[in-house]
Formats: structure tokens, sequence, C-alpha cells
């Protein structure tokens, strides 16, 4: 398994605390993709961070546009590898949830009014060029909420803070809005990309669900049950305001039935589970009430 980086030291380090076996994997600048032959390419370049996309601004549609078309002049001259590009739920726009079973239709090109309209752009553009090439091998997973226990906890990412807290012993400080989100977890991406590199050739995208939703206040009274959070919430002289269509971001959409996939966990069982294996401490996993 070759890994390609701008920082492969990093890539290293990670692998290795990580205990995997250095026989099965090497870590690699990303300048030198393309020098060995690759049966399968997972494009996870991208800005995890809302502070990281904010300082990239309009330049992260280039960055994503430079390493996509490294991998598809590769494609090009390769074509029976398979492309998986890690996309967002955010190309969808003002029509998130889209019920029609078209699963190589193209997203809306209108955005909502947000301070990451670059970044969904460059997803947009990305997964347009894909269609573009109908005999080539490629799939869009796109992933609408995700937690990992490799989290950045110093983020700006509604669960990065809340694991903060968590780690730290500290106040999550919230607003009365709700919100509803989608989160995946590891084991059920990884098990997505198992299946659509499993099967046939396929040129299309594939909306990442968890089983179930959920609602922030909801989440937030399961975690405190769970982790003893403490939580705050800023506003409450305020009346409880139920969640926008701007706060509501899930899909409906069914994955394609020539893509073998469902998920094991739901947001709730996900985001407990990957905490857990944060704190180190599964017996920590109890019932929610």
């Amino acid at each position: 398994m070759n890994l390609y980086s701008r920082f492969p030291q990093n890539v290293a380090e990670f692998a290795t605390l990580q205990n995997i076996p250095g026989s099965i994997w090497s870590a690699n600048s990303i300048e030198f993709f393309g020098e060995t032959s690759s049966d399968v390419i997972i494009n996870a370049v991208g800005a995890g961070d809302p502070s990281i996309v904010r300082r990239m601004d309009g330049s992260i549609i280039n960055i994503s546009a430079k390493y996509d078309d490294i991998v598809l002049s590769y494609l090009a001259n390769n074509p029976k590898s398979k492309y998986i590009f890690l996309s967002s739920g955010a190309v969808y726009g003002n029509g998130f949830g889209m019920s029609e079973n078209d699963f190589s239709k193209l997203p809306s090109l209108q955005f909502l009014a947000r301070s990451a309209s670059h970044y969904s752009r460059s997803k947009v553009i990305a997964e347009v060029k894909h269609r573009q090439h109908p005999t080539l091998n490629i799939i869009d997973i796109r992933i609408f909420g995700y937690f990992s226990r490799f989290i950045n906890v110093s983020g700006e990412l509604f669960l990065a803070e809340v694991a903060r807290a968590i780690l730290q012993g500290t106040k999550f400080i919230t607003t009365s809005a709700s919100m509803i989100r989608d989160y995946s977890v590891p084991f059920d991406l990884w098990r997505c990309i198992e299946a659509c590199i499993s099967g046939s050739n396929k040129n299309m995208a594939v909306d990442l669900r968890s089983r179930s939703e959920i609602e922030k206040f909801y989440l937030l009274r399961c975690l405190k049950e769970q982790f003893e959070l403490d939580y705050v919430i800023n506003d409450m002289a305020e009346s409880y305001v139920r969640a926008q269509p701007y706060d509501v971001y899930f899909s409906n959409l069914a994955v394609p039935p020539s893509i073998y996939f469902k998920p094991k966990y739901s947001s709730l069982a996900g985001v407990i589970s990957e905490l857990s294996q944060m704190l180190n401490d599964k017996n920590l996993v109890r019932e929610c009430g």
C-alpha cells in the first residue's frame, strides 16, 4: 500500500503509532504519485477543519483540482484502475436529501450562503469532471458528517469541541439552536470504500449514510450520560429554536443497488464508540436512555 502526502513523515509516524506493519505500507511525497502502478486510488486530499477552509479561501478550488487532475491523468493511461474520491454532502447546496434514484445526477450548482462555499464548489467541480469521463472507474463518496477517534480536538468542528470538553473536563458551550446531523465513523467509511471497490466497474456518486441521523440536544444528553459531558446553553432565556433547513444535513438517498453496503453504526452509536476509543476505556459505553 503506497501512501502519498505533502507531509510523508507525518503519515509514517501515524502508521507507526497505530502499529501497522511496515511491510505493508510506504509513505511517499505526493509528487511521486504515478511512478508505481495502482489498482485502487483513494483521494482524501482536503481541509478537515473550518479554520483551515477559511484560511485557504478560494485556493482550495485550485488545490483540489490539481490533485484530482493528477489522478485523472493516471486513469487515462490506466483505465482498469479504480478511483475513490472523498466528496461531500455540501455538493447539494440547497438540495440536501435528494430523493430521486438517479445516482449519476449532478448536484445543484447553487449554494447556500456559507463561509465554506469555496469548499463546496471544489467538490462540485470535481464531481462534474468525473461524470464527464463515464468510461473511467470513478466513485465519489459524499460524506455528510464524520467523526473519528483521531479527530483534531483543537479544531472548530462541533464534535471536535465536544470531545475537547470531555477530555479536558471543561464546559461545552452551545446555543439553543437545534441541528440534525448524520455522523459516519471510520469502520463504516472503510466498508463503503470496500463495497465501491468490489464488483463491476462504475462511474457514479454515493451518499455515505449511518444507520440513522441524530438531533443535537439528544446527542448532548446522551454524551452527558455516557461521558459526564458538562454542557451549557448560553442563550437559555430565548425560546427553543427548531432546526432550520440550513441545519439539517443528511441524505435520504439510498445506496445504489450495485454497491453492497449497509452501515453498522448509527450516528449515536458511532460517536460513542469513537469517543470511548479516544478515552481508551471501552467500559464507558452504556445504553443511552
